[in-house]
């Protein structure tokens, strides 16, 4: 307070002439798509930069990209595999492996490569998603060169050291033991195992304290020997890079790799359908009201009934933010604490989730809430407003995704790997106009007939047969 009332005025504009001048101006701006500032002609040359797609010799896909309005390259590498070629038996062993690809090779331990990636500031990540397997590092444009070498080594040529894989087996065993610590988690894994075993959605990513108990490194390495293949595999490049250079670099490191022509391509028709509703009751110690309803969805290789889902997710749930049907049913009448719908999909059709949270005692009224607002969709009771505004509030959303070079480059590899194309998100808002009000009905009926239905609260009474439940479906 003493110093404060010792400034003067002329402090005041002293601070200001030295401060706000054009040179220190970071500006942001958030506007509907086409009406933002327009970019001056040398950061519009630099963003106008196309996707350069190759593939080597040995069959690898190989994404580059300049884009020089940041001194910043992103690094990716990825392989299909996850829940894609795990089985019940095997469930977690694509997150092990993915865990345990920067865990050391045979010239560098965990802790150099820690260490290498700490010293010039970067970002260095190894994970495994529920359809790939990846590597990805965020490095400045002079770190580029051996931040490559470095990535390449890893995802090439891990040793899984034994040691290193009881450390990340304990800490993947104590996350499974946590889940059943969180209400949203434990639901979800209830739901997950009532989906039908023809499904990979069946299995949970992280896999099953049996599951994980069993696997050993040599699991891992005969997994990485059959799935990290040139042909099962794209590495991507984008950022401040020349584009001969860069796949000099990658032809010099991901080049040796022996292609695998017995590889089988990894099937995408998988059946998804749930033959009758199962309905699930889980009682639990905590002071709350989970439920987790799915049915059968539509995979992203269904190009218009995927975009139509999508639709009918923003109509009932709002996109990227709470709204639509349910919210304002749900959250407005202080039924839920919280509600959402949600596609979880891949290249394998997979399911549309509503979630809730409620208190116990309103259980059973939140789910008639939301099964009414299923039939509501059914019935194909949406007024042209309501498709309206959620294609506008789609398509102005997604345009304000995936802004960065390294979201851009995984959107790419990823679409690429799933046979969609690595320019499939330019098309993105063309299908969702392409879709009518009569398409996203149709999904509506087409997905929403049998379902499963979990419910966890402390009461142990299962939750009542859901056809019971709906007295007028027109209302």
């Amino acid at each position: 307070m003493e110093n404060i009332q010792k400034v003067t005025p002329e402090q005041i504009r002293e601070v200001a002439r030295r401060y706000l001048v054009p040179e220190r101006l970071n500006r942001v701006v958030i506007a509907p798509p086409g009406g933002g500032p327009k970019p001056a002609p040398a950061e519009a040359a630099a963003k106008a930069q196309q996707v350069r797609a190759e593939r080597l010799p040995n069959g690898l896909r190989v994404l580059v990209k300049r884009h020089a309005n940041l001194p910043l390259v992103s690094v990716q590498a990825y392989v299909l595999g996850g829940s894609l070629v795990d089985t019940e038996q095997t469930a977690g062993r694509s997150a092990l492996v993915g865990e345990m690809l920067d865990k050391g090779t045979e010239r560098l331990n965990a802790q150099q490569i820690a260490q290498y990636f700490d010293s010039i500031g970067g970002r260095f990540n190894t994970s495994a998603g529920r359809n790939s397997v990846y590597a990805s590092a965020s490095v400045l444009r002079e770190d580029f060169p051996q931040a490559m070498a470095v990535l390449a080594e890893c995802f090439t040529r891990p040793t899984f050291p034994a040691e290193e894989f009881e450390k990340v087996k304990q800490l993947a065993l104590g996350a499974i033991a946590r889940r059943r610590d969180n209400p949203h988690q434990e639901a979800l894994e209830l739901f997950y195992d009532s989906l039908p075993p023809t499904t990979p959605y069946h299995l949970i990513q992280g896999g099953k304290t049996e599951t994980v108990q069993r696997l050993t490194v040599e699991d891992l390495r005969a997994y990485h020997a059959k799935y990290f293949v040139p042909g099962n595999m794209i590495v991507t490049v984008f950022g401040d890079v020349d584009p001969e250079a860069a796949l000099k670099l990658v032809q010099q490191h991901f080049g040796p790799l022996k292609p695998d022509p017995d590889f089988p391509p990894i099937d995408f028709r998988r059946d998804n359908a749930i033959p009758q509703s199962i309905t699930r009751h889980k009682q639990t110690g905590k002071p709350t009201g989970m439920i987790v309803l799915g049915y059968p969805g539509v995979g992203i290789l269904d190009r218009k009934e995927e975009a139509a889902l999508t639709l009918l997710d923003a109509i009932m749930s709002g996109y990227n933010y709470p709204g639509g049907w349910l919210f304002a049913e749900l959250r407005g009448e202080g039924l839920v604490y919280a509600v959402d719908a949600v596609e979880i999909t891949g290249p394998v059709p997979g399911y549309f989730l509503i979630f809730a949270q409620t208190q116990p005692e309103k259980l059973d009224v939140v789910v008639r809430r939301i099964l009414r607002n299923v039939e509501r969709a059914r019935a194909g009771q949406i007024t042209p407003e309501e498709f309206a505004l959620a294609q506008k509030m789609v398509v102005a959303m997604h345009s304000q995704e995936n802004t960065t070079i390294g979201a851009q480059a995984q959107l790419a590899a990823l679409h690429e790997l799933y046979g969609l194309g690595y320019e499939y998100d330019k098309t993105f808002e063309a299908r969702i106009q392409a879709v009518t009000l009569a398409d996203v009905i149709q999904v509506a009926r087409k997905c929403f007939h049998h379902h499963v239905l979990v419910t966890t609260s402390p009461q142990p009474t299962e939750a009542r047969n859901p056809k019971l439940e709906i007295r007028d479906k027109s209302k």
